[in-house]
């Protein structure tokens, strides 16, 4: 999912500011403390994504993995590969998806917010 961009200067309630889209250069992808838990924020392109940043098969952190080209995050640990737009577990040894958030850019910020 593509983030949405603000159209005004009021950023929508459950929104938090994550990083910078300057911190956040193509290709790579950062950890950062959220809502009492981890997320693993990254960026392809112009597509800025958020997902849980924990690999459903070993808890391991995502954010210590690799960003792939064709949207796949994948955990450095045991390989493990996940869709960065929908969370959904690509390849094993993980069978559970990662829980994502909702993205949005503004003023040169990323915010995040957890999905309902």
């Amino acid at each position: 999912m593509s983030a949405m961009r603000a159209t005004n200067d009021a950023i929508p309630e459950g929104y938090a500011r994550a990083t910078t889209l300057a911190e956040l250069e193509p290709g790579r992808m950062i950890g950062v403390e959220l809502f009492g838990d981890r997320v693993c924020v990254g960026r392809i392109g112009d597509e800025v994504f958020a997902l849980e940043d924990r690999c459903t098969h070993s808890l391991f952190p995502l954010s210590r993995g690799d960003l792939h080209a064709d949207g796949t995050v994948e955990c450095a640990w045991h390989g493990a590969r996940f869709d960065c737009r929908t969370g959904a577990a690509c390849r094993g040894p993980a069978s559970l998806d990662v829980p994502t958030f909702d993205v949005l850019l503004h003023d040169g910020d990323v915010y995040v917010r957890p999905r309902r």
